[in-house]
């Protein structure tokens, strides 16, 4: 096992959440008081990855096999995530279904993220989405009120969980339709 640090000379913590076939890792770090922020850590240097303007906050929570980063960060009203994602050193919002919050959980070789999204301001309606090529769409519901995506693999399985119309979660399996190409 090895330490891969921390952000800065005033960082108390980082956690890991992903590593890619590059051994490029992603995380969170604490910058300083009350300050989180995402970060990249390649051939042991920790580089951080900031946040949207603003903001104090963000966490990186998956890698791509080429390095596209998944991420959350909060603006300065620091009130809802917004799902955002690295690509190249540009950071871009992925946007959300319509209730303003939006989290990105996972990325795969095709660039698909997946998360959860708010519909409606209602803190308990909210669902899993596929994000591609530029458009979220919400995942199938199990009739309950909410839903929430984790992981995506090359093969377009979505792993996650749904709420049932009696309010149980279950461990949910979504497909994403064939797509062209190679990643």
């Amino acid at each position: 096992m090895q330490s891969l640090g921390t952000l800065g000379p005033v960082g108390t913590y980082s956690i890991a959440y992903s590593v890619n076939a590059l051994d490029q890792v992603v995380g969170v770090g604490s910058t300083g008081y009350s300050q989180l922020h995402a970060f990249l850590c390649e051939d042991g240097t920790l580089t951080d990855l900031g946040t949207l303007p603003g903001g104090s906050y963000s966490i990186a929570r998956g890698i791509s096999p080429s390095g596209e980063i998944v991420a959350d960060s909060y603006r300065s009203d620091n009130l809802d995530p917004h799902a955002i994602r690295w690509v190249n050193g540009r950071l871009e919002e992925l946007g959300d279904l319509g209730g303003g919050y939006s989290s990105a959980k996972a990325i795969n070789a095709y660039g698909e993220i997946v998360g959860v999204s708010s519909r409606t301001t209602d803190a308990n309606d909210y669902d899993a989405f596929v994000w591609q090529n530029g458009v979220m769409t919400a995942l199938a519901r199990l009739g309950g009120s909410n839903s929430q995506a984790f992981a995506i693999n090359a093969a377009g399985q979505i792993a996650g969980e749904a709420a049932t119309t009696n309010g149980r979660q279950h461990a949910a399996l979504w497909s994403v339709l064939p797509r062209q190409g190679a990643p």
